[in-house]
């Protein structure tokens, strides 16, 4: 288990470089999203560890990257990024005052790990956005702190709805593979269960959307239905993506696992808030 934190811890790391990269080699271009993902695509394919094609796809390359500056934000009142829709776009280009929502969903040729990294971005001043990001951020926190060994998934989740009521926050994020709809987060595949031969031979040879079919489909989530419970080898992303009235939906992707028992956090958010001049949130 600390071997394979330690792959993750490093693959989002990487990830977070590679894109403060972008963004500040990009700050006075005016770039679209396309352009912006697309360059963040670039150097995460150069790693010749991990997968040239993230698992999440939809969307292509599996990154999302999408930015508002509306006063409504309508651009990322999504509860996901699966829609052509929602893909970016030519036509939408950074400023200092967008709101910014990247993730990309990296994957480990040789064990099939995955280093996720999702988080919402901004820069601008107005101290209500500003607030409404530290608010998701404590919350996120706080439930990545209710991870503990042996509580089932239905039990996190209902531990988190509570935690985002007290932040007046409601998460409507859901995943196309969840039946439940809604969840919060899910497994990292494989961190529990041992890999088999026929999925090792898809890891190596197989198409980008075999794996990320493959790494999708063994995913579980935490849901208000899912009865797993929390073993010592299991490492969870822990996700939601919540709003508030007059709010957007914003989020920061966790990665919570266990060490000889105790809990461990992984966030390699320092490259993005220290380019956005978000330190104040902490990582």
């Amino acid at each position: 288990m600390p071997e394979l934190l330690a792959r993750i811890r490093a693959m989002r790391r990487s990830a977070a470089e590679a894109l403060a990269s972008v963004l500040h080699d990009t700050r006075n271009q005016d770039p679209n999203e396309v352009e912006l993902r697309d360059a963040w695509h670039a150097r995460l394919a150069a790693d010749p560890t991990t997968c040239a094609e993230g698992w999440y796809m939809p969307p292509p390359h599996g990154i999302v990257l999408a930015l508002d500056t509306s006063p409504r934000f309508e651009r990322l009142q999504t509860p996901t990024f699966r829609p052509e829709s929602t893909w970016p776009s030519t036509q939408r280009h950074l400023a200092d005052g967008s709101l910014l929502s990247v993730y990309c969903s990296r994957v480990h040729r040789a064990t099939g790990a995955i280093g996720d990294i999702g988080c919402s971005l901004y820069r601008g001043t107005d101290p209500a956005l500003r607030n409404h990001l530290h608010n998701i951020w404590r919350a996120t926190s706080r439930i990545a702190e209710e991870v503990r060994l042996g509580i089932a998934f239905r039990q996190l989740y209902g531990r988190a709805m509570e935690i985002l009521r007290e932040h007046n926050l409601v998460n409507d994020i859901y995943s196309t593979h969840d039946g439940s709809q809604t969840n919060i987060g899910h497994t990292v595949p494989w961190s529990y269960e041992t890999i088999r031969r026929n999925e090792r031979l898809v890891l190596a040879g197989g198409s980008p959307q075999q794996v990320a079919d493959l790494v999708s489909g063994r995913r579980r989530f935490i849901s208000p239905t899912e009865t797993l419970e929390i073993t010592q080898d299991m490492v969870l992303t822990i996700e939601p993506r919540p709003r508030r009235p007059g709010l957007p939906p914003a989020w920061f992707h966790l990665v919570v696992g266990f060490e000889r028992g105790r809990r461990i956090i992984v966030t390699e958010f320092e490259p993005l808030f220290e380019t956005y001049d978000m330190q104040y949130l902490g990582a």
